[in-house]
């Protein structure tokens, strides 16, 4: 038996989209995530002795772009 799952209509989507807009759930999981990437930089900044590197500027580079990506 196949898991594939038929593809969703353009007015299944379009439904779907609305009922996420509706309930708030797209800046909620904003700030949540918000709130996971400041506590990520804090501790890569103060609680983690990381010396300067090319990966530490990595991380920290990451925190910023998964927060502030638009797609």
């Amino acid at each position: 038996a196949s898991l594939a799952r038929p593809a969703k209509s353009a007015d299944e989507i379009a439904f779907l989209r609305t009922l996420v807009e509706r309930s708030g759930s797209l800046p909620y999981a904003r700030g949540v995530a918000q709130h996971y990437a400041r506590r990520a930089a804090r501790v890569l900044r103060d609680e983690i002795d990381f010396e300067p590197s090319v990966h530490r500027d990595f991380l920290a580079g990451l925190v910023d772009f998964v927060i502030e990506r638009t797609h």
